[in-house]
């Protein structure tokens, strides 16, 4: 009996731990959502949230325009996996993109 204890204990904190732990999802939407057009990149840069990764060193151009994938956000269990990225032209943001 002591044994069935022990891992019924061990399943519940793993549990607990795994659904307890914050997702910054939404709140990277609102951020990018909240980028007022024509801001410059260092703005952005600056006000960049902890809680996501950009990359910076490695931006990928399309038609004149410059993006910049989120690598990483916090917490993220987004089961599509869905590609997040910033979109500047002449070093002002224009909006973001996400697709699969």
């Amino acid at each position: 009996m002591g044994n069935k204890s022990i891992i019924l204990r061990w399943c519940l904190t793993t549990i607990l731990l795994f659904t307890s732990c914050k997702s910054y999802y939404n709140e990277t939407i609102e951020w990018m959502d909240g980028l007022e057009p024509g801001v410059g990149i260092g703005i952005v840069q600056k006000n960049q949230p902890v809680f996501i990764g950009i990359d910076w060193q490695n931006p990928d151009s399309l038609e004149g325009q410059i993006r910049y994938k989120i690598i990483k956000i916090k917490g993220n269990r987004d089961i599509l996996k869905m590609e997040h990225y910033l979109v500047f032209e002449k070093g002002k943001y224009i909006g973001h993109e996400t697709h699969k």
